[in-house]
């Protein structure tokens, strides 16, 4: 939902500063309900490009992603899609 801008993310989730560390600004985001499909999402940022997204499940799981040569609004192959 955060990164397909899909639907409106304020109020389905709640989002803070996180601060900095490793050369990266922190956003948290949480859902507001118990319903949601994870703990927390942390997403850290270089300038206002995504660098990092680290997520925490709802058994306590936590998956890192780091995001490297992306590129916005590339195009994409119809035989990709």
């Amino acid at each position: 939902m955060v990164l397909l801008n899909d639907g409106d993310v304020r109020k389905a989730t709640e989002i803070s500063n996180a601060g900095r560390r490793d050369g990266l600004s922190w956003v948290r985001v949480r859902p507001r309900g118990a319903e949601g499909d994870f703990r927390q999402s942390l997403f850290g940022f270089s300038g206002d490009e995504p660098k990092q997204m680290i997520l925490e499940d709802k058994l306590g799981q936590v998956e890192t992603l780091t995001f490297s040569r992306s590129q916005r609004n590339a195009p994409v192959a119809a035989a990709e899609v």
